[in-house]
């Protein structure tokens, strides 16, 4: 069976809100905003803004979610993967099952994302999979890298 054939990505819901909200903080340090979130904020958060994030599983089991926003005309998306699912592929696999999907649904033409510096693996990741870097600026103390690719 095909790496692709165990992987789904689904509309993020209420109930999975506690596997996101420890997910989260324990990739905290990956994302730009470090701050780690009570269980209760995040259902706040998700109760308010209604975020268009989706959840990444891999044969039944959630492994991560995917991050998505608009900024302007801009479509942005960040992917999260947990700890003991990490390095084995996985991410590659789930951009390219993700971006077809928003591509062909969205009819979206070219994606966005911020990556920090010191992410040396993600970096690594968005080149493989034909992000290029648009400019280099300073969140906070953080420098950080804007990068986009072509549907």
């Amino acid at each position: 069976m095909d790496i692709k054939d165990k992987m789904s990505i689904r509309r993020m819901r209420k109930k999975d809100i506690p596997f996101f909200n420890s997910l989260r903080n324990e990739c905290s340090s990956f994302l730009h905003d470090q701050r780690k979130y009570s269980l209760e904020e995040s259902f706040e958060w998700f109760e308010k803004e209604h975020p268009k994030f989706f959840i990444l599983e891999f044969d039944g089991e959630k492994i991560g979610y995917f991050r998505t926003s608009i900024e302007g005309a801009n479509f942005f998306i960040g992917l999260d993967i947990h700890k003991n699912w990490r390095g084995k592929g996985l991410a590659t696999t789930a951009y390219e099952i993700f971006l077809d999907k928003i591509k062909k649904i969205a009819n979206i033409k070219e994606a966005y994302l911020k990556v920090l510096t010191k992410n040396k693996v993600a970096l690594n990741l968005y080149r493989k999979l034909g992000f290029v870097e648009i400019r280099r600026e300073m969140i906070g103390n953080k420098e950080s890298i804007e990068m986009r690719i072509e549907l």
